[in-house]
This record gives C-alpha cells, structure tokens and sequence, in this order.
C-alpha cells in the first residue's frame, strides 16, 4: 500500500500534460526601429523615412512573393490603424501585439543605442488575437478594449512596432503615432 502512495505523486507528475504557452516576446528590450514605410489609408506606399528593418512577409517586403503577409496603415496615424493580412489559407489565428520602440537615426548615433542589439522584443503595451484578415484599432480610444495592459491611459506620441504571430511565422513593421 505504501508503494502505491509513494508511486501516485510521481504518475501524477508524468500524467500532467503542457498546456499551450502564452504569447512570448524573445526579449523585453525596447526595439530599436532605423526607419517606417509611409503609407496612406488605402495602403498606397508614399515613400519612407530612414531604412525601415521591417518584416512584412515571411520571404520578403513583398505581398507578392510571401505567402504570410501584413501591413499596417495609415502610417504614420493618429486615430486609427488598419491591419491588413494575407495568409495561406482563411481563418488562420493571428497574435498582434504592439510595443514602443527607439527610433535610430545618424543624428543619435553617437548614443549608446546600438542598433544592431534590440531587432524584436519590447513590453507589450497592446495585444489582440483575431483570424480575421482585416483588424482594426482606434488607436486613442484602445482603454475601451478589455486586452489592453495601460489601464486606461493614452497611447503617448512617438514610435512603435507592430507584431504578428502566425503559426511559426513572426512578422513586424514600424509605425509613427501621434495624438494631433
């Protein structure tokens, strides 16, 4: 009888199953961006500032030739932010979540920013699920969603990177945000 007791506690261990893992940043440095896409409210690419280190698709920056795919307009925004996705089949979770980054340029090269150290990661300050292939945030109104993490205070001017998570596919892309 002792055996048994003594052998519950190690097949209970055994039998516990993992359960999923919730949405993981690989670092909690703030991402430092070198540069945005300029993007208008249809998605018409307008030009850029910087060198963007963006990842829209999982084999390039083209919708085209990526079978994952997403871009974030109107870029930069001040009330609103549309997600539009291209995936391989319908219905396709998607994890979004968006932090604040540093944005690099030569004028501030000579700080001790590196922008070679902090490509992906940040503390999220918004996070949505959807499988949809079109998402929609109101950017100055985000406390309204239950998912936010900022109780109720607004999003400050200034950049941010927006992250995608599908399947094994990580995507992101730069945004400039402002309150005017």
């Amino acid at each position: 009888m002792k055996f048994y007791i003594g052998l519950l506690p190690i097949m209970l261990l055994l039998s516990c199953e993992k359960k999923d893992v919730e949405m993981r940043l690989p670092g909690f440095d703030t991402p430092i961006i070198t540069g945005f896409e300029l993007r208008g409210e249809n998605g018409e690419f307008r030009g850029k500032k910087g060198i963007p280190n963006i990842r829209l698709g999982d084999k390039s920056n083209d919708s085209k030739s990526s079978d994952y795919y997403f871009r974030c307009t109107p870029n930069p925004t001040s009330d609103y932010l549309y997600i539009h996705f291209k995936m391989p089949a319908d219905s396709i979770l998607k994890r979004i979540w968006i932090t604040q980054a540093i944005y690099y340029t030569e004028e501030n090269s000579e700080s001790e920013i590196d922008p070679n150290l902090a490509k992906i990661g940040g503390t999220a300050i918004l996070e949505f699920e959807t499988i949809e292939n079109f998402f929609f945030i109101e950017m100055k109104k985000f406390e309204n969603n239950g998912s936010s993490k900022n109780n109720g205070k607004r999003i400050p001017d200034g950049f941010y990177r927006v992250y995608v998570q599908t399947d094994n596919v990580l995507l992101w892309d730069n945004i400039y945000f402002t309150n005017q």
